[in-house]
């Protein structure tokens, strides 16, 4: 959808674990782009953070960073989680006024990263 009225999109992919499905990716709509976080699959994941795409190109993640994205219509907070297993938070705040968050978290038992994600 290249509507910026319509600013407001998420895609979530999963991964299975065992009996369950849990959250390794996620897509983001921010304007007429898209932002691509994606999470480490593997015991490195544990001291690295995830990977951000923002219309295909690297981004650093890095705690305390603001970006403006979409023209303006959405932008981007990385903050410092007070959860023990979270690496970053993510907060994407729009100008239609929606805000969507996801947090990196890694699990010691899945040996992973994965994302926990909230729409408020």
């Amino acid at each position: 959808c290249y509507s910026e009225a319509n600013d407001f999109g998420v895609q979530l992919r999963f991964f299975k674990y065992k009996n369950t499905s849990m959250i390794g990716d996620a897509a983001v709509k921010i304007g007429t782009g898209v932002a691509n976080i994606v999470s480490v699959p593997s015991v490195q994941g544990k001291s690295r953070m995830p990977q951000l795409r923002i219309n295909g190109t690297i981004t650093e993640v890095q705690l305390g960073r603001v970006i403006q994205l979409g023209s303006g219509s959405v932008t981007l907070f990385m903050r410092e989680s007070s959860v023990s297993n979270s690496l970053v938070q993510l907060f994407f705040q729009f100008k239609s006024g929606a805000t969507y968050t996801t947090e990196i978290r890694y699990s010691d038992s899945i040996g992973r990263q994965f994302l926990d994600t909230s729409l408020g």
